[in-house]
């Protein structure tokens, strides 16, 4: 008689190929344990009663049997895609012992304590580094929020504000017949002078100190020549920003925030680029006439960007947090709305000439 591990050996593999027609039935006992034959069932309500009273969830039948009948309690199992009914030749065939034993090591295929032990401690492990992870990405978001909401303040610019709290277009000194800031106008020049082809300009920050000796100098003499400072271009830059961030309300006026978001819904292009140039032209007049003299000077340097690696996507980055300002009260808020108003600003740089020059 073969002995009982080779034969569960057998089982099991027999089970892994997919032989038994029905996945959901456990596999025959072993031919040793009990003496029986086949019978083929012939009709499809035998079969169901049968299956009925098979060991498909592992139990030892449903105990409605009948007393004195030789049926064995695994009828219906499905053998080389046949299903057949299994009898017992005598009762005294019956080994229970060995049958409990077959099944008990069988089940403990299925639920091993220390694999089960070993599956809770993996998951354990999984949760906490998914914990770790999302402790980490709110963190950096968190960091995220907080440096634009930084960047977004308002600021006190020495040389130009140290006087008032807050600056507009009202008490700013003006180029002589000209709608332009004094300030604005220098710093365009020399930037367009002596930084095109700077790489990295308005994104890489220039140096503090510099910064600030422009601003003062500025106020000791605003016809001041920038080049005569002996400072780097990327202060310039800098500075320029910096006048904007400076004044009492962005360049891209507040009240509009909302109207320039909706234009973002609009899928077809030209109707979208149509109603961006309709609020645009309502912007008051300083507004519009310094946002389209600034927007002209960044098509100069977006049009070196195989240079200074700055097109009109990295300058609109740069730039967005500057003309809007808007106020993020939550993460979600600035990462639902930032993108979109970047893409305004990309729009108003790439097309410039059709928002400003064309009526």
């Amino acid at each position: 008689m073969p002995k009982f591990k080779d034969d569960l050996l057998l089982i099991k593999k027999k089970h892994r190929s997919g032989r038994h027609s029905d996945g959901n039935l456990p596999p025959p006992l072993p031919p040793h344990f009990c003496n029986e034959k086949n019978v083929t069932a012939s009709h499809d309500q035998s079969i169901k009663k049968d299956r009925s009273n098979s060991l498909s969830d592992g139990s030892r039948g449903s105990g409605d049997e009948e007393d004195g009948t030789n049926k064995s309690i695994f009828d219906g199992f499905s053998i080389n895609g046949t299903h057949n009914v299994k009898t017992y030749e005598d009762k005294d065939d019956y080994d229970e012992e060995s049958e409990n034993r077959f099944w008990r090591k069988w089940n403990l295929r299925e639920k091993d304590p220390e694999k089960t032990r070993r599956k809770e401690e993996e998951k354990k492990i999984r949760d906490e580094e998914k914990r770790t992870r999302d402790e980490l990405k709110k963190k950096k978001t968190e960091e995220k929020l907080s440096k634009i909401q930084r960047k977004l303040r308002k600021k006190v610019v020495p040389g130009v504000n140290a006087q008032n709290d807050v600056m507009d277009f009202d008490n700013v000194q003006y180029c002589e017949n000209s709608p332009i800031p004094l300030f604005i106008k220098k710093c365009v020049d020399f930037i367009e002078e002596k930084g095109l082809l700077v790489e990295g300009i308005y994104r890489v920050p220039g140096n503090r100190a510099h910064v600030d000796l422009l601003f003062e100098k500025f106020k000791e003499d605003p016809h001041i020549d920038i080049g005569s400072l002996d400072i780097p271009v990327n202060a310039c830059a800098t500075a320029l920003k910096g006048f904007f961030n400076a004044l009492s309300s962005p360049l891209i006026p507040s009240n509009f925030f909302e109207e320039l978001l909706k234009t973002c819904d609009i899928r077809n292009q030209n109707m979208r680029y149509d109603a961006l140039k309709k609020l645009i032209s309502k912007f008051p007049e300083n507004n519009f006439i310094i946002l389209k003299y600034l927007t002209s000077h960044i098509s100069k340097v977006a049009q070196s960007s195989s240079v200074n690696s700055m097109d009109a996507k990295n300058l609109a980055i740069c730039w967005w947090p500057t003309l809007f300002r808007p106020q993020f009260t939550t993460m979600e808020k600035l990462t639902s709305t930032s993108k979109l108003l970047e893409d305004i600003v990309i729009a108003i740089f790439e097309e410039n000439t059709y928002f400003f020059f064309k009526y």
